[in-house]
């Protein structure tokens, strides 16, 4: 999945893609991935230094369709979505669980909104169902 890192093989490790010409870098979960995967992933992931791959944002928004593109260079899990922030009428942030903070572009506004309600919905806790008569 991951070109030139094939110990990278599942995506809930992966925080956010961040695009840069034809050159995406990586960032993945830094220590709670580190004590369940092996000893490879571990020294990739040591400093939280991002991994650079040759392909493009584009590529890895084909592979990973529950992943959001929240802007041209900006793929985000959204496991790691913590928030959206309004900062102005047409402008508006992702928040991560890390505390970064990412742009969405303005054309992607109600996507990423949509995208991460989706998300919400489909994460939640079913609440129990009432026995009938009480």
């Amino acid at each position: 999945m991951i070109p030139g890192y094939p110990d990278i093989v599942n995506p809930e490790f992966i925080v956010r893609f961040e695009g840069t010409g034809n050159y995406t870098l990586l960032y993945l979960e830094t220590f709670a991935a580190a004590r369940r995967v092996n000893l490879i992933m571990l020294s990739l992931m040591q400093g939280g230094k991002p991994l650079m791959v040759s392909k493009t944002l584009k590529y890895f928004e084909q592979q990973l369709p529950g992943f959001i593109r929240v802007s041209k260079a900006a793929l985000i899990n959204p496991l790691y979505m913590e928030k959206t922030v309004t900062t102005s009428s047409k402008a508006m942030q992702v928040v991560l669980l890390d505390g970064t903070r990412i742009v969405v572009s303005r054309r992607r506004i109600d996507h990423t909104l949509e995208q991460f309600a989706l998300y919400r919905a489909a994460v939640a806790p079913v609440p129990p169902s009432r026995p009938p008569g009480s």
